[in-house]
């Protein structure tokens, strides 16, 4: 989860406001260096994949679905 934000002040102490895709909006984030990060248990990797139980064929449709839709929230929103 993360805090939404418009400048620094709305953030927590040593947190500051980075905008994320449109100007308006931005997310509270906390510097962290990679060896601090690194050496943090609590962090875990996500993998993201499709489901192994489908079918080849299967997997090919839903890769054009997804291509559809996305190419239709573009127009809709004219995005570049």
């Amino acid at each position: 989860c993360g805090l939404l934000c418009q400048a620094d002040a709305q953030c927590p102490s040593g947190a500051s406001c980075r905008k994320v895709g449109t100007q308006a909006v931005g997310l509270c984030i906390h510097p962290l260096s990679f060896s601090d990060w690194a050496r943090l248990s609590s962090r875990m990797k996500l993998s993201i994949g499709f489901p192994s139980t489908s079918g080849t064929a299967a997997k090919g449709f839903q890769i054009a679905k997804a291509y559809s839709a996305l190419q239709s929230l573009k127009r809709r929103y004219a995005i570049s």
